[in-house]
């Protein structure tokens, strides 16, 4: 017994020094200690501490080297634990750290399924704060996976029970969310209801973050609608508060989109700045996605101001974190604007080619989508089909023009050919 008890000191010591170096983003040495203290909490038959230990290994495994199966795992052991203990609590846990894992990966269809796990037990449980974070997740999730009817679904649950917690915060959030998932859909002025009810809580409840938030869907909104200008004064807002509230995150989406709007209305240098500024933060914090959207902005910038050599630079920067990252609409939108670029240059074979590569992305995601039952947006599918359109017209177009510069070079051969002849 007194053997137990140095036993279990020991395993708190191990516990203690994992945190430890963990705070201090030591994670080799906090990963050691845990699995001293797991070790020992197995032998001791300690389920509670045991499981205790499997959360923070999931959550420094994680953190450090991006093992999210070996996170999974430690997890799961964790779920196991609970199960047999009855422990709900500890149940949804461990269920909403195997989801939160699946996400990272990109694995959004396992996410969402042990996202809704946890949430019928936080259900059962009657954990209404649980259910409604959780409700958020499966919102991202599904954002992710495309199933926007089910994103109004979790949001709209989310804005009833907020609504019934007279919980100010998470009814904008709803609310955000739900602006968001209706823009997807091209439902412009029911989108812009959402975004507006959201900004008028956020503002009166000093919600700083959710009111850039509900600022950026607005602009977001104008911007499909074509009204670039009111679009940019909206960014614009949302920009200056995101800065207020060093959300960097925010702030590079809203930099590119500010440059988007800016390249549609012809304001170029502008343009060019946010886009760079944009890449720097992507740069500074690893985000990759933003990189790539910052260098296919710049690329477009310099292709309006006929920087064409420079525009290919940028966009062949792009193009390869694309590919690498698998952002298949920024890839098009890559070898699209490269295709232009090679077309201004008068270079028409190889505007060709990269307009066929356009094509070939286009049709292997059009089978993606038909393979995996998804079903893209209603968006993405008017955009599929007039990137397709604009492609095979543009590689029609360039072709005619090859065939007339070789009709031309043949008749200039032929006149040289001829005037030789009559001089000799």
């Amino acid at each position: 017994m007194e053997m137990n008890g140095e036993q279990q000191q020991k395993a708190k010591a191990y516990f203690t020094l994992g945190r430890a170096y963990q705070s201090k983003n030591q994670f080799e040495s906090a990963i050691e200690y845990f699995k001293k203290a797991w070790e020992i909490s197995k032998e001791l038959g300690d389920k509670e501490e045991e499981t205790k230990v499997l959360f923070e290994l999931h959550d420094v495994v994680c953190v450090s080297n991006n093992q999210f199966e070996t996170a999974i795992e430690y997890c799961k052991n964790a779920l196991d634990i609970a199960k047999e203990q009855g422990n709900k609590e500890m149940e949804t846990m461990a269920s909403f750290g195997i989801a939160h894992t699946y996400q990272l990966k990109n694995q959004f269809k396992m996410a969402i399924e042990y996202f809704e796990k946890a949430r019928e037990i936080s259900k059962e449980l009657g954990n209404k704060e649980t259910e409604i974070m959780i409700l958020f997740e499966l919102v991202a999730a599904c954002i992710k996976n495309e199933q926007i009817p089910t994103v109004i679904k979790y949001s709209e649950e989310a804005l009833d029970i907020a609504k019934e917690q007279n919980c100010k915060e998470h009814e904008t959030r709803a609310l955000v969310e739900i602006g968001f998932a209706y823009k997807l859909q091209n439902q412009f002025q029911m989108a812009i209801e959402y975004f507006e009810k959201a900004l008028k809580i956020a503002k009166k409840q000093k919600y700083k973050k959710l009111e850039a938030k509900a600022l950026r869907g607005l602009g977001d909104v104008h911007h499909l609608e074509c009204e670039f200008q009111t679009a940019i004064e909206y960014f614009r807002k949302s920009l200056k508060i995101a800065k207020e509230q060093e959300d960097k995150d925010l702030e590079m989406k809203v930099l590119c989109e500010l440059a988007t709007s800016c390249i549609r209305s012809n304001q170029v240098q502008t343009a060019f700045e946010y886009s760079k500024e944009a890449l720097k933060i992507a740069k500074d914090h690893n985000e990759k996605e933003q990189e790539t959207r910052a260098l296919v902005g710049i690329g477009f910038v310099c292709l309006m101001d006929n920087q064409f050599q420079t525009a290919i630079e940028y966009l062949e920067k792009g193009l390869k974190l694309a590919e690498e990252q698998g952002y298949k609409e920024l890839e098009i939108n890559a070898l699209d604007g490269l295709g232009d670029a090679y077309k201004s240059k008068n270079e028409f074979q190889t505007a060709i080619e990269y307009m066929e590569k356009v094509l070939k992305v286009e049709k292997e995601q059009e089978c993606k989508e038909r393979e995996t039952n998804k079903g893209l947006q209603i968006a993405q599918k008017q955009g599929l089909r007039v990137e397709e359109s604009k492609a095979r017209e543009e590689i029609r177009v360039l072709s005619l023009m090859i065939d007339l510069d070789t009709h031309e070079d043949s008749n200039k051969i032929i006149h040289t050919s001829s005037t030789s002849a009559q001089k000799e």
